[in-house]
């Protein structure tokens, strides 16, 4: 990497790498700081991962001083899972210079690390994508500023303010142009904080098109009114042709059953949403109506994949997901992992999906009649199903083997995780797959 512009290597994956670590787990400073000023003077490198590496924060200093103040190459970076907090977080979003992916996730910042993404936002970095997940925005931890030298003024006043962490972060993306993706997943980010981001996006007062708020478990009430607003596209009278503010991709897994529900409700007036996830919401069966009527009421809907499981599914919700996939033209992956390796069946009684009536075909049966469909005209868009760890037998595997014969469109099962599947069954079908799960 030293050999600057006749390196032509322009990726480089070396997470969870310890093989210059010492007893302790501790990345070595020497070798490290060699690896840091190679990078510095590299002219190709463009992605680097350095995920889980037990990066401390001299490290990160290190890092930010030798390298990225100095490279004009890199374009995406990975540090998620190092605990190294929020001075060298702010360091790092400093000396960032072209990176437009920069993953932060898992990564101990709290209030002060939030506010330091704000002020990096505001100055004008070239950030398309950030992720900042499992940070806690409302935590407070002590700052160690000893190497303040190498930090702006104005990022040691942002670091030491009292201001709100979240709506600090938020505001910053107010005419931004350039941020299109954020994950803000269990960062505590609360009502106010999604009020923000949906006043942003419906006034069009930013650039955001793919949003991640899953598993926040302080936001409830307000929060479902305003995410159905922006699930909806505003409340407000707009005239023929105009095209509502809207988000491509949601993420609300992990959230109330409230604010499932009454997203879902909004999906009779969506116009642009293509990939939406509702995973572990609690939902049950007639939450799930909103897919089946506003397939057929609401011609711009559009919706490219959906992930809808771990939630209380069983044959009518599974009728209400088959009538959206039957009349959707867009519907090419549909997610149902870990919705029935144990759960509670009508009759209340602990079960699994191959324990049920039918080995499982009661449930699967109107998603089998839908791909089942001879005639190309009338066969689903649907490609990808994914019922990984659902408790799958060979019996509802065949099922599906039996269902599939004709149709042409449909090209990947995903049964990861299903440990009573046999590999003769597998091998029916090159469409099956146990060896990957769906991203």
């Amino acid at each position: 990497f030293s050999e600057g512009s006749r390196c032509g290597i322009e990726s480089l994956d070396i997470s969870k790498n310890n093989s210059v670590c010492s007893e302790a787990l501790q990345w070595k400073t020497e070798p490290l700081n060699m690896l840091w000023d190679a990078f510095g003077v590299n002219k190709t490198l463009k992605d680097v991962n350095l995920s889980e590496c037990e990066l401390q924060p001299h490290d990160v200093y290190e890092m930010a001083h030798r390298w990225l103040s100095k490279s004009s190459s890199l374009e995406s970076l990975h540090v998620s899972d190092n605990a190294f907090g929020d001075e060298a977080a702010a360091l790092l979003l400093e000396q960032i210079q072209g990176v437009t992916y920069l993953d932060l996730s898992h990564t101990s910042i709290s209030a002060a690390g939030f506010r330091a993404a704000g002020l990096a936002i505001s100055k004008g970095k070239p950030l398309r994508t950030l992720n900042l997940n499992s940070n806690n925005s409302m935590g407070i931890k002590p700052l160690d500023l000893s190497n303040d030298q190498w930090l702006s003024d104005d990022m040691k006043e942002v670091l030491l303010s009292e201001r709100n962490a979240m709506e600090t972060f938020l505001m910053s993306l107010m005419d931004n142009t350039t941020l299109t993706d954020l994950s803000v997943a269990r960062v505590n980010i609360g009502d106010a904080g999604i009020g923000i981001i949906c006043d942003l996006i419906l006034h069009k007062q930013c650039a955001l098109k793919v949003l991640d708020i899953s598993c926040n478990c302080n936001i409830d009430e307000q929060s479902a009114h305003r995410l159905k607003e922006l699930v909806w596209g505003g409340y407000y009278d707009r005239e023929d042709g105009d095209v509502p503010p809207m988000v491509d991709t949601l993420s609300l897994a992990g959230n109330s059953t409230n604010i499932g529900e009454r997203a879902l409700l909004a999906l009779y007036q969506n116009r642009g949403l293509r990939h939406f996830d509702i995973t572990d919401m609690a939902l049950n069966d007639p939450m799930l109506l909103p897919l089946a009527e506003s397939v057929m009421q609401n011609p711009f809907l559009s919706l490219t994949s959906l992930y809808v499981g771990r939630n209380f599914l069983f044959a009518d919700g599974v009728k209400n997901i088959a009538i959206l996939v039957e009349h959707s033209k867009t519907l090419e992956v549909l997610g149902l992992a870990h919705t029935w390796e144990s759960f509670t069946d009508e009759a209340g009684r602990g079960s699994s999906l191959s324990k049920t009536r039918e080995r499982g075909k009661h449930y699967m049966r109107p998603l089998l009649k839908i791909l089942g469909k001879q005639a190309p005209e009338t066969s689903p868009a649907l490609k990808t199903l994914d019922l990984s760890s659902n408790d799958v037998c060979d019996e509802l595997a065949l099922a599906f083997v039996e269902a599939l014969v004709h149709n042409k469109t449909f090209e990947k099962l995903w049964l990861l995780g299903n440990p009573s599947l046999s590999d003769e069954v597998i091998a029916r079908d090159r469409r099956l797959a146990v060896t990957a799960p769906l991203k």
